[in-house]
């Protein structure tokens, strides 16, 4: 049975993540978190006010209703939100935890991530101030879609089992432990100047003006960081990334729900 939410002060890390018409995986991501033997952890959620179907108030209202710690993260600004560099100056800002973990909304974990991932923390000597990251395993475009779609519908879903689902996507490929903007995960204390990029500083390209969506303070923040330290391989089998269709697979921005 699942260790039952905590009050911040308890919690080991806050796990920031942004959803703009991510709703369906966002669904799969929570649900993982829930199915955690460890829970002591907090979630900021980043959204666009009224963005998605389901949309993403309802799936926060949802999962705080099924014993999560989640802190709803609203913009009516586009303009600062496209650029998710400012919104993790905002998530960082408003955390309480020892740890900061900067993800996505579209990776789901083995139910001892969490517990395994406080235990690798504590050992963590207090003078590393670089990003810990591990590697991931990203499943099928078509068929993670296709189950994904089949799964969530216009109101948020508890996916059961949601890590062995996941497994099941096959072909898993694994990508190695870089740093990527998925899993960043430092000391709030050690971050440089307490922000993620420097405002009116971020290189993110907007998706109103560009094709495409690329964010390069994710490097810029593990260069400030002096690097990075890989987490270990048990961590990089166990979180999955929920593949889609990117904007550079078709040459534009997609507002596609996934």
């Amino acid at each position: 049975m699942s260790t039952p939410p905590q009050l911040a002060s308890n919690c080991f890390v806050t796990i920031c993540v942004q959803c703009h018409n991510f709703q369906k995986r966002l669904c799969w991501m929570l649900s993982s978190l829930k199915q955690q033997t460890l829970r002591y952890f907090v979630v900021d959620v980043a959204h666009m006010v009224g963005n998605g179907r389901p949309s993403t108030e309802s799936i926060i209202e949802f999962f705080l209703e099924q014993g999560l710690l989640i802190i709803a993260r609203p913009y009516v600004d586009p303009h600062r939100f496209e650029r998710r560099g400012y919104t993790r100056n905002d998530q960082l800002a408003g955390a309480r935890t020892p740890w900061v973990w900067f993800a996505d909304c579209d990776h789901v974990y083995h139910p001892a991530f969490m517990a395994r991932l406080n235990d690798a923390l504590e050992l963590q000597s207090g003078e590393e101030m670089r990003v810990l990251s591990a590697g991931r395993r990203s499943s099928n475009v078509g068929t993670t879609s296709y189950m994904v779609d089949a799964s969530i519908g216009e109101s948020p879903v508890c996916v059961c089992d949601v890590f062995a689902k996941a497994k099941s996507l096959a072909p898993l490929g694994r990508r190695r432990m870089c740093g990527a903007g998925h899993t960043q995960i430092v000391r709030r204390h050690g971050i440089h100047n307490g922000v993620y990029v420097p405002e009116g500083k971020s290189r993110d390209w907007a998706w109103s003006t560009t094709k495409c969506y690329k964010t390069p303070s994710d490097v810029a923040f593990r260069r400030r960081c002096g690097g990075v330290v890989g987490l270990g391989r048990w961590f990089a089998r166990n979180q999955i990334h929920l593949n889609h269709v990117r904007d550079s697979d078709v040459g534009w921005h997609i507002d596609d729900q996934r």
